[in-house]
């Protein structure tokens, strides 16, 4: 069999792992491993690109794509109405990294943003017109807050809307974001061999760490190696459905990026600082497969895309693990650790504690005009309800209760209810402040960063 450029990069995966792995980093005495309790505790949090809750056992998927993440959850408290503020990575990355919704934090596809997504192809003046904004640098992040107060942070990106150019990498000490070069993206294995890396040239600090990892494998192309996909396919799937194939490879995917999230955790483990650190377990977004006659992402605020795994687990002792179903989103993420390590809160953070959820839930995507069709889309949980403001005036209210997949739209049944929750969406987005002014000019971004992004489909 002829693997492509992917495959034979995984084919390497249990070997290189292994030797990785076989250099246990030693714990030193005194240095971070604490009594439970401690005040200030290891953090990693880790975000599964394009990965959808109900492709995980942990949310009741019942074919085998996540066994370590799985492991982890039986220890954690496991969120199962966590919802993303946005449908795509930079907007939902930067929502992590601030506390701020994107009506606030600015980071989007933007025609007037100052990131000029030109010379993909030379000589073609149309792709001027793709632009995107990043996050101001006059943003206090996680990876500031942590850094300010002792923290060693560190950060290991996958995806390209990850990369430097985009602000996302402020705060942090160390930021790796190479190797991301083409259309595949960057393997799990390089994050997570990177990751091990910089842990053990950590273990001599005294302080603890932040470390925060990027997993972008569910993301298209889904090309797993046969190991990872194997699992996943029958006579019938392979000579039937093409598309029930292909869904098969989303989730052989999801298998290699869990294999090599156990890994990781196999290695803090053994080093002694699973115990003593918080790990955040989380998705930027879903993926549309099919449901609504839809594909990818990006471009609507579906269930699909904006109902994302949450997992949370303590350092040893401090909580009970627990499943609960208060509706929370990633902008409160960055609360959660302040209060937890005693932190102020840095200005205009509208994300709240996990324990003391108190701001709307909602969403935002705003597509390029010349990409979707059918406009910019706003959506407001409230109860068993969603209402999804269109721009376009394709507003939709569903119950979520008695229609989870969104198959009816009873705005015309309940038109007062529609009406009060577009209202409070409305008045809560007014009442946030606006993003602060990029006066950076254009900046042109790196062509490693243009290839990647027209060949993922971000720009064409």
């Amino acid at each position: 069999m002829k693997f492509n450029r992917r495959e034979a990069l995984r084919a390497g995966l249990l070997t290189s792992l292994s030797i990785a792995s076989s250099a246990v980093l030693p714990f030193a005495p005194g240095c971070r491993k604490r009594a439970s309790g401690v005040e200030r505790p290891n953090i990693l949090w880790i975000s599964l690109d394009t990965t959808r809750r109900d492709h995980l056992g942990c949310y009741g998927y019942e074919l085998p794509t996540s066994p370590n993440i799985d492991a982890l959850a039986a220890e954690s408290r496991v969120y199962t109405q966590a919802i993303s503020p946005s449908s795509w990575t930079l907007p939902a990355h930067a929502s992590m990294f601030t506390g701020k919704f994107l009506a606030s934090h600015g980071a989007q596809k933007d025609p007037e943003g100052p990131l000029v997504l030109t010379s993909v192809i030379s000589g073609h003046k149309e792709y001027e017109r793709y632009r995107a904004r990043g996050i101001s640098s006059e943003e206090v992040t996680l990876a500031d807050l942590l850094k300010q107060a002792g923290y060693d942070t560190a950060g290991v990106v996958a995806g390209p809307w990850l990369k430097k150019a985009f602000g996302l990498g402020a705060g942090f000490d160390f930021y790796d974001d190479a190797r991301i070069d083409s259309l595949d993206g960057r393997l799990a294995q390089s994050v997570t061999t990177s990751a091990l890396a910089w842990l053990q040239q950590q273990q001599q600090s005294q302080n603890p760490f932040f470390l925060f990892l990027n997993y972008f494998d569910p993301h298209t192309p889904w090309t797993p190696e046969p190991l990872f996909l194997r699992p996943f396919t029958t006579p019938e799937i392979t000579q039937g459905d093409p598309w029930l194939l292909e869904i098969a490879k989303y989730d052989g995917e999801i298998l290699y990026m869990d294999v090599s999230i156990g890994m990781l955790l196999k290695q803090l483990k053994a080093s002694g600082l699973y115990d003593n650190t918080m790990i955040i377990v989380t998705a930027d977004h879903g993926e549309l497969l099919g449901e609504h006659g839809l594909h990818g992402h990006g471009a609507y605020l579906t269930q699909e895309e904006i109902h994302i795994p949450f997992i949370v687990k303590e350092p040893r002792g401090e909580r009970e693990p627990a499943r609960l179903s208060t509706r929370v989103q990633l902008v409160d993420i960055l609360p959660t650790i302040c209060e937890r390590l005693n932190l102020s809160l840095p200005p205009g953070v509208q994300g709240t504690s996990l324990e003391n959820m108190a701001h709307p839930v909602i969403a935002e995507v705003y597509p390029y005009g010349f990409n979707s069709e059918d406009g910019d889309w706003q959506v407001i949980y409230d109860g068993d309800h969603k209402l999804a403001w269109n721009s376009k005036g394709s507003h939709k209210l569903f119950n979520l209760r008695t229609d989870p997949a969104e198959n009816y739209n009873i705005l015309e049944r309940e038109p007062e209810l529609a009406q009060s929750l577009m209202k409070k969406l409305k008045d809560y987005l007014g009442s946030l402040p606006k993003p602060p002014e990029i006066d950076q000019g254009d900046i042109q971004i790196d062509e490693e960063t243009l290839r990647t992004l027209k060949s993922m489909g971000y720009v064409q």
